[in-house]
């Protein structure tokens, strides 16, 4: 199995895997090849939008970096507040928005906000 990001600047959209019926290393061709589709699969994701120095173009993917912001904000924001690290801050957040069946975002903002966080040990809110 090959797995190659689908990224585009900072933003990752997935991710194209590869199989081989046998264990064996891609040779240069062929990487070379793995990476024109997955070039090709990013701009079909894409659509007609685009990067530019200044940002996403024609809206639906501005949302998507604004959101990892948030996140990022949040993220930090446990961190300080429950005395762990990045990591366990937002494996605190993903557990407490599963736990609680919402979107990773909508934990952010809410934490953002001042309205809730995950406790320290349990993953509940305070």
């Amino acid at each position: 199995m090959y797995c190659f990001p689908l990224q585009v600047g900072g933003v990752i959209l997935g991710v194209l895997d590869l199989y081989s019926e046998r264990d064996r290393a891609l040779d240069d061709e062929e990487v070379s090849l793995a990476l024109a589709y997955t070039h090709l699969a990013a701009l079909t994701i894409l659509g007609d939008h685009a990067l530019t120095d200044q940002g996403w173009v024609q809206g639906p993917w501005e949302p998507l970096v604004d959101h990892r912001a948030e996140i990022h904000q949040a993220q930090g924001m446990v961190m300080v507040d429950l005395g762990v690290d990045l990591a366990e801050a937002l494996l605190r957040m993903r557990a407490h928005a599963y736990s609680e069946g919402r979107p990773l975002i909508e934990i952010a903002q809410a934490i953002i906000q001042g309205l809730e966080l995950p406790a320290a040990g349990t993953g509940e809110p305070v």
